[in-house]
């Protein structure tokens, strides 16, 4: 798998040798071609996805947006709000 950053760095795992990715080949020369024959086949600029165009957003926001409004729930470590929190929070 190859992974291409927002700061231009990259990462390379073998998924059968290195299923748990602790060792990045990107830096191997040994591995050189096989990221130069990624490359060719991934944009040269980002796309926006199209459930996202006209101002709609996607479903991962979506799913941040609802833990806003409603609390982390106690399964992810959180405190979910109690209905008294959330009308405060209308009320302001």
């Amino acid at each position: 798998m190859r992974v291409e950053k927002k700061d231009g760095s990259e990462e390379l795992y073998d998924h059968q040798s290195d299923p748990g990715e602790h060792h990045n080949l990107a830096g191997d020369p040994n591995y050189a071609k096989t990221i130069a024959r990624y490359r060719k086949h991934l944009p040269k600029t980002n796309v926006v996805p199209l459930s996202m165009k006209k101002g709609r957003i996607d479903s991962f926001t979506k799913k941040i947006k609802r833990l806003e409004s409603t609390g982390v729930p106690a399964w992810l470590g959180g405190k979910r709000k109690t209905n008294p929190e959330m009308m405060q929070e209308v009320k302001e």
